[in-house]
């Protein structure tokens, strides 16, 4: 097994002489496995190795154990070892995610910590994943809707912004071969309990895989790895191909003077530092030998969710593009200067084939922004929408962006919208100028008898009754909802009728097709838009931002993303 993690290290370059790594080490078998082989590759490569632990608070004496077990590990392999005590119960209370997602955020920012200790650019963070948590990822994946990118897996290595680089040196042995290889050289390993429960996604999809192995192939495992890179081969293709178009036909309007950083700045996007978004983390250190370090953590300053269904954007631990986005999904780089706007000839646009437009409306954003961290497929098909549509008419994006049809070109640009009677923004709350900010969405399957939340921020429409291009704004002359029976109403009655202040209308958010509104945030859908017995698929709409564009109060959803 050593043979064969070091042939793949070789073929895909994730080691070279000299590299200083830092290994992510729960004491697990994969983990140890890892440091094992980093370890005997030390002295031929003149590798400098340390080992980071992360007690995420949750398992009592079983954590504890586990914690020991490493720095007594570490120790003996004369590695140096940092543990750090994340709050990872009270991080995932706090913002809004579960268990399992808090602590793959922490256990990721406790790596690029430690990584940047060891002086940042051109250190490489290795993690333990191997060909089932491959396959694993593949599925999952698959599941909660992504499309090529994500389907492609996990790459044997991914660039962090900062010069750091994730490597996946054992992504190329199984887990039966891990166990032997620690098994003929006497290596002993911890067994964590949770492995066996239901509660976490990952596990539920787990045990999937010795199910259809047993049952459906005996090659299973591999037969979704070799679809994990024909996905990624695909996924590289239409990346090439929609570059292509773009050489040829994309129109860029450089931004006015200024700096990078001043038009970041204004993007409210992911690039905003954990330091200005809550505060560098306070740390308590503890020394417990020359070679092992402890630190408590109380957890991640800002929290970014895993993209869902997107169409070819980043997510943590998946394959990524031209821009390089950290695994706790805190910044991007802007490889390009920064651009007013961008466009594409609607004819152009409106030629491809519906994939290929796709990539190309993501490579608009990605071209404004630097990312399509939070872009689902959904605004793609909101950018090529447009392609069918009159001159004038325009959508929301994230991230304070528009797409606009303006006669034969379709533009991308920043959102730049004044607060309506040129009032100020009451404190605390935002400018409307960006509201597709405030709104996250997911589309999938509609399951009969499936439950629909019944939550003020978190609505279901039918997806098949949407005809036209959705937008995210704030109320405009003409707005009506449905009633039930079919009645309309228009919403400037709603908003008297339901005593809403003068000086609030113009703030509430609405999610609209054309003039027909599918929801007043805070308040209510469409009768239309309904879910029924009929529906097929869903668009769930999330609001994020209740308190700042709805109705004032607690209680609103704060969860991001789909589920």
């Amino acid at each position: 097994m050593f043979a064969k993690a070091a042939s793949y290290i070789k073929k895909y370059d994730l080691l070279r002489a000299g590299d200083r790594v830092v290994a992510g080490v729960s004491g697990g078998a994969d983990s140890v496995c890892l440091l094992h082989v980093l370890v005997g590759l030390r002295e031929e490569l003149g590798l400098s190795v340390r080992a980071v632990h992360v007690h995420h608070g949750l398992r009592g004496e079983e954590a504890d154990r586990d914690a020991a077990f490493v720095e007594k590990l570490a120790a003996e392999w004369d590695v140096p070892c940092r543990v750090v005590y994340a709050d990872v119960r009270g991080y995932a209370a706090g913002n809004g995610l579960s268990e399992e997602e808090a602590g793959r955020l922490l256990r990721y920012r406790a790596l690029r910590e430690e990584a940047e200790r060891m002086g940042g650019v051109g250190v490489k963070i290795a993690v333990g994943h191997q060909k089932e948590d491959q396959a694993e990822t593949i599925l999952h994946n698959l599941f909660r809707g992504s499309a090529l990118k994500g389907l492609a897996g996990m790459a044997p290595s991914a660039a962090m912004d900062g010069g750091i680089c994730i490597i996946r040196p054992l992504l190329g042995v199984s887990r039966a071969e891990i166990r032997s290889y620690l098994a003929e050289n006497g290596l002993s390993f911890c067994e964590d309990s949770t492995n066996d429960t239901a509660d976490y996604t990952r596990n539920r999809i787990r045990r999937l895989l010795p199910v259809i192995r047993h049952d459906v192939n005996a090659q299973a495992v591999e037969h979704i790895l070799a679809a994990g890179e024909r996905m990624a081969q695909a996924d590289a293709y239409f990346e090439k191909e929609a570059a292509r178009i773009w050489e040829e036909y994309g129109v860029v309007e450089e931004a006015e003077a200024g700096s990078a950083e001043e038009t970041a700045e204004k993007q409210s996007g992911p690039a905003e530092t954990a330091e200005k978004q809550s505060g560098p983390a306070e740390t308590a250190e503890k020394q417990s030998g020359p070679a092992v370090t402890s630190e408590e953590q109380g957890g991640l300053t800002a929290a970014v969710p895993r993209e869902q269904c997107e169409l070819s954007g980043e997510a943590p631990g998946e394959r990524s593009g031209l821009s390089a986005v950290t695994p706790d999904g805190q910044s991007r780089l802007m490889t390009e200067s920064p651009a007013n706007r961008c466009g594409i000839p609607a004819e152009v646009l409106g030629s491809q084939p519906e994939i290929l437009a796709g990539y190309l409306a993501m490579k608009m954003i990605k071209r404004m922004t630097g990312s399509v961290k939070d872009i689902t497929s959904i605004h793609a098909e909101q950018i090529c929408g447009l392609a069918r549509m009159g001159t004038g008419k325009q959508t929301s994006l994230p991230y304070g962006l528009r797409a606009v049809r303006e006669y034969e070109m379709i533009w991308v640009e920043r959102a730049e919208r004044p607060e309506a009677g040129g009032t100020e923004p009451r404190k605390g709350r935002p400018a409307a100028k960006d509201p597709a900010a405030a709104i996250t969405f997911s589309r999938f399957p509609y399951e009969k008898n499936q439950k629909i939340p019944e939550n003020r921020y978190t609505k279901w429409f039918d997806y098949d009754k949407i005809k036209g291009v959705l937008s995210v704004r704030t109320r405009q002359t003409g707005d009506y909802i449905t009633l039930k029976g079919g009645s309309r109403k228009s919403v400037k009655s709603y908003m008297i009728d339901e005593k809403i202040p003068r000086q609030e209308r113009d703030r509430i958010l609405l999610l609209a097709e054309g003039s027909h509104v599918l929801w007043i945030v805070g308040y209510r859908i469409s009768e239309y838009y309904k879910v029924t017995e009929e529906t097929k698929e869903i668009l769930q709409a999330r609001a994020y931002g209740g308190e700042e564009y709805g109705r004032e109060g607690t209680g609103f959803d704060s969860g991001r993303g789909c589920e």
